[in-house]
């Protein structure tokens, strides 16, 4: 199931609760994948068509647990990047964790330099991709919404971010009446 928040961001829903949005820039040494694509919609057209209860549907939207990561191959870039989101994050009032540092992830690949013959003669090359990971926790959907265009815009040339929502949601009628009796 995937739905469009206001920012024009789209999120998708996976079976365990847990929205993944994947948001992707140019990429220069970075393995693009189908994932790394979003669609931004910045025009206030949709938003201005909804009726008054579809706008404010987002207020009741509670995140637990929001993991950021940025994957880049220019390390001190993604540095630069990972500051820029924590000052961003420290000014909104969101309770975010340190930067976590993931280890490096080294792609090896060796091409023939002639396309015949001369097995021996070989070029290597090696892609470096460096990533780091924030945890935001107790965001609202509003909050998140403002908070992942902002970084978004934002983002680097050669940098591609991944955000992993875990939503809380209400128990369902039946269930709270069900634990109502059993404690009764």
């Amino acid at each position: 199931m995937a739905f469009q928040c206001r920012c024009g961001i789209q999120v998708v829903k996976n079976a365990s609760k847990a929205a993944r949005l994947v948001v992707g820039s140019s990429l220069r040494g970075v393995i693009a994948s189908p994932l790394l694509s979003t669609q931004r919609n910045f025009s206030n057209t949709e938003h201005a068509t909804r009726s008054p209860e579809d706008r404010y549907e987002d207020v009741a939207q509670l995140f637990s647990d929001v993991k950021l990561k940025v994957r880049g191959s220019d390390e001190a870039v993604l540095d630069s990047y990972t500051q820029f989101v924590q000052r961003a994050a420290t000014t909104l009032n969101l309770d975010i964790s340190g930067k976590i540092v993931i280890p490096m992830h080294i792609e090896k690949r060796t091409l023939l330099k002639s396309p015949h013959v001369y097995k021996t003669h070989r070029y290597q090359y090696e892609l470096r991709t460096h990533a780091r990971m924030l945890q935001l926790r107790q965001m609202t959907g509003n909050t998140a919404d403002i908070f992942f265009e902002y970084i978004q815009r934002n983002l680097p040339e050669g940098v591609s971010m991944s955000v992993e929502a875990t939503e809380l949601e209400s128990m369902p009628d039946y269930l709270t009446r069900a634990a109502m009796e059993n404690s009764s």
